[in-house]
């Protein structure tokens, strides 16, 4: 499934993880789409992946507010692939300002930059044998 030339804000979830997104056991295609604004009291504040890896190119998260991983979650052997994209000023109260890898979860980074991000431990979680890879990319 392809998803381009979204636009997706001012979502809220409640007691729940990815207000922008949910993906569980998929793999889709995300291109040209800005996740903005979105607010959820768990995980991925813009996005959140449950054994997914999905393909994400051209992403802007910006001002997304979670739990863990203000702007995308990736949890339980989750693989995404995230290309030309940018993470700024999105929030985690607990781990990951921007990004939050758990359980064996595995991101690709090309060509991303994570600025602006609020958290104690900064924009790139990793736990639970977490292991991103990043090329190009500036954090």
């Amino acid at each position: 499934m392809i998803f381009s030339n979204i636009i997706i804000n001012e979502n809220q979830v409640f007691k729940c993880s990815g207000s922008g997104i949910y993906n569980s056991v998929s793999s889709p295609l995300y291109q040209n789409i800005l996740f903005s604004d979105n607010n959820c009291t768990e995980s991925g504040g813009g996005m959140f992946n449950y054994q997914s890896s999905p393909s994400l190119q051209n992403i802007v998260f910006k001002n997304n507010k979670a739990k863990d991983g203000g702007g995308i979650t990736n949890q339980d052997n989750s693989a995404p692939t995230i290309l030309n994209s940018l993470f700024v000023n999105n929030t985690a109260t607990t781990d990951g300002g921007a990004i939050y890898n758990v359980a064996n979860s595995s991101p690709t980074l090309v060509n991303i930059t994570v600025v602006g991000n609020n958290n104690t431990d900064g924009g790139l979680f990793n736990e639970d044998t977490s292991n991103p890879s990043l090329y190009n990319s500036i954090i």
